[in-house]
């Protein structure tokens, strides 16, 4: 939900690079409660262990709630659905520190003549989703769908979630090391989130994207030889090892550089205007439906 909103309150050329830093804080909270577990689990063998952590969460949680108290809405809604002088107010408010009343009120004219433009082509059926018209609006759907789903199916959470299992089970570490490891892995998915930033819109959407699923499609190929070797303990599965983990990090690296952020970019830019809405909405149901998927998947690690 974070993104959509942040779209409709940026200042525009912005968009793209907040989508970014967003998604850099969300690698933050990975790489943050992969230590916070780590510290808890190296150090102590009581309930706390993992009674602290949960409670953790709370610090987070209890501020993000204060916080949605004082959100507006956004001022493209409120052209929509509420009276001018309440969308004028929040665009207001949102920039009477960096713009003169005559830009804002030029913005404001701009963003009620396109809600009024948007409410004369009509929202859109569902049924129009999936209908082949002159502009592909079927194909663009189906687009927008399957990039979500594959986010998903590209294995990127399974790697997140059973890190530390993989290192133990697959590699053969020991469990402080997979442990370490693990930490480190999610610091450097942290740490590769910054590179898009610059990226995005430098390169473009469909290269930087086509670039790094071929990228991540290479290492799969390589990491299964080389899992192989591990597990049926061949002269080299020592050196096959540490080049699985090696593939680990090049993986969660060509991920968040081609994938992350692109993935929630690219089907609300392709999408018809009038049907932005609904397809973006399906489509990231799409994305959160093909976790499921997970459970039947991992069952054998």
């Amino acid at each position: 939900m974070s993104l959509p909103f942040s779209s409709r309150v940026e200042k525009a050329g912005l968009t793209k690079i907040d989508v970014c830093m967003q998604l850099s804080t969300l690698n933050f909270g990975i790489f943050l409660a992969y230590w916070i577990d780590y510290a808890f689990t190296q150090s102590h063998i009581a309930s706390f262990t993992w009674r602290v952590p949960c409670i953790l969460q709370c610090i987070f949680l209890l501020p993000m709630l204060l916080l949605l108290l004082i959100v507006p809405e956004t001022p493209r809604w409120l052209a929509s659905h509420a009276p001018p002088s309440q969308s004028l107010s929040v665009l207001t408010r949102l920039h009477e520190y960096h713009r003169t009343s005559e830009e804002i009120s030029a913005l404001h004219a701009s963003i009620v003549q396109n809600a009024e433009y948007e409410k004369s082509l009509g929202a859109g059926s569902w049924k129009d989703l999936l209908r082949n018209d002159d502009i592909q609006s079927q194909r663009r759907f189906l687009i927008a769908c399957a990039i979500q789903a594959f986010q998903q199916l590209g294995g990127i959470n399974a790697l997140i979630y059973y890190s530390n299992t993989l290192f133990s089970t697959s590699l053969g570490f020991s469990d402080h090391l997979s442990a370490l490891m693990s930490g480190f892995l999610q610091t450097w998915f942290f740490i590769a989130s910054f590179i898009p930033w610059f990226l995005i819109d430098r390169i473009g959407r469909r290269p930087l994207l086509l670039s790094c699923i071929s990228v991540m499609s290479a290492i799969m190929v390589v990491q299964t030889g080389l899992i192989y070797n591990v597990q049926n303990k061949t002269s080299i599965a020592n050196g096959c090892g540490i080049g699985a983990a090696v593939m680990l990090f090049l993986f969660e690296g060509a991920f968040t550089i081609g994938f992350q952020a692109t993935v929630w970019v690219y089907p609300s830019e392709i999408l018809p205007l009038r049907l932005r809405q609904r397809g973006s909405g399906v489509s990231t149901a799409c994305e959160s439906a093909s976790i499921s998927s997970f459970p039947p998947l991992t069952a054998s690690l």
